[in-house]
């Protein structure tokens, strides 16, 4: 769904798998400017590892904005939702050892143990939404 608003310089950044685009930790903050720029809500995402055997997903490692208040304009929601994810998105990214997460399966504890560099594999997956033309409540999976 984000392919149709966000520009090709910041989509040219990420991996697609199934629907989810997902960023390099260094491009984040990027991604979500851009949703702002697009009008685009940001709903958070989660860690995840993508190597060529699948992708290892840090669930427990997200970052996620509140719902959009029942008063709250659009605009004022887009900002703030992006502002909550960047925050929370920085401080999952400081705090957390993710080569120590990566070394909890086998296939990426092989790749460390043969001196990649898991930091490459690591990536942070993004949901987006539109603005809704009905007052039906939004939700991550609407926008997969």
């Amino acid at each position: 769904m984000c392919d149709k608003f966000l520009p090709y310089s910041v989509l040219s950044k990420a991996t697609l798998r199934g629907k989810e685009y997902a960023w390099p930790f260094p491009a984040v903050e990027e991604a979500v400017t851009a949703a702002v720029a697009s009008r685009l809500a940001t709903f958070g995402g989660q860690a995840q590892f993508r190597i060529p055997e699948g992708t290892c997903e840090l669930y427990w490692l997200s970052a996620d904005s509140d719902k959009r208040l029942p008063d709250e304009g659009w605009d004022d929601y887009v900002a703030r939702s992006a502002a909550e994810v960047l925050a929370k998105f920085v401080a999952m990214w400081k705090q957390t050892d993710f080569t120590k997460e990566a070394r909890q399966w086998p296939d990426l504890n092989r790749l460390h143990t043969q001196g990649v560099d898991l930091n490459q594999c690591l990536c942070f997956v993004l949901y987006f939404g539109t603005e809704p033309t009905a007052p039906a409540e939004l939700s991550k999976a609407d926008f997969k």
